[in-house]
Parts: structure tokens; C-alpha cells; sequence
């Protein structure tokens, strides 16, 4: 068996892990950024990791994100513009995931309402980066799911 090591949250270094050939399924020979989520134990011959889900990179935002808030800024000579493309870019990712539009006119937190089922997303990166674009950096709030 081969000695892999895994840096987690949490964990003072990172934990080398023995994979068996009975495992290597798990671990292919392409370099891949994967989530791996499960629980450290303490043995006498060492720490274990007993894994409960593999993630792709490419697959975290669709299978963890459990809705997405949009900050919609104040009222400016663009907002008609800026609503009709955020419609077209939410109706080009459709999917499950609920989308709240948080409204805000600049002095208080801002009104939180959900969008119509039409609107729902399917999040990927490429949806996270159009709505940055649109909004700015701090536009976006992702609840996970965990």
C-alpha cells in the first residue's frame, strides 16, 4: 500500500493515510482536486480516516449548495439592464437550487425574496462568476449544505 497525505480542516498537519489495493479505485492516477469528507480516528498504530464522501472540485457547488442570495444594489440608471440580464443568466442555468434576491436601498440590511420556480439554479462556478461579473465581488452568499 502506498502512503497518501490529506490536509483537513481542523487537523493540525496533514494525516497520511494507507490505501489498499483494494481502495485504489478511489484514487486514480490523474491529478484531480477532490472534497473528501468523513471522521478521523485515533488507533494505537496511528490515525484512520473512515471516508463517507468523495467529491469532485467540479461537482461541489451543484451537490452542496443548498440555496444562493443575490445582493441587488441600490437603484441606479442600470438597474433595468442589470435585472434583465440576471433573468436571462438564472433561466440559462436552471436547475433546483432556490435563489433569494436581497434587496437593499443602501442604509438597511435589505428585503429577502425568493425567486419564482423558473428561476431556480443549477450552481456551477461559471453561474458564481457571470453573477460576480454582474454585481460586483460581495454580490454573492452561497448556503451550503454541508
Amino acid at each position: 500500500s502506498k502512503v497518501y497525505h490529506w490536509s483537513m480542516d481542523g487537523a493540525r498537519a496533514a494525516v497520511p493515510c494507507r490505501v489498499r489495493w483494494a481502495c485504489r479505485w478511489l484514487c486514480p492516477l490523474a491529478v484531480a482536486i477532490i472534497l473528501v469528507t468523513g471522521k478521523i480516528y485515533n488507533r494505537a498504530n496511528g490515525k484512520s480516516l473512515r471516508v463517507e464522501r468523495i467529491i469532485p472540485m467540479k461537482d461541489i457547488p451543484r451537490r452542496l449548495t443548498n440555496d444562493l442570495s443575490i445582493r441587488i444594489p441600490p437603484e441606479n440608471d442600470d438597474s433595468d439592464k442589470l435585472k434583465y440580464n440576471l433573468k436571462t443568466l438564472l433561466g440559462s442555468h436552471r436547475g433546483n437550487c432556490p435563489v433569494f434576491l436581497v434587496l437593499s436601498n443602501g442604509t438597511s440590511p435589505g428585503k429577502r425574496i425568493l425567486v419564482g420556480k423558473e428561476l431556480f439554479v443549477t450552481p456551477d462556478y461559471e453561474l458564481f462568476d457571470a453573477i460576480r461579473n454582474l454585481f460586483g465581488e460581495n454580490c454573492l452568499v452561497i448556503n451550503n449544505a454541508g
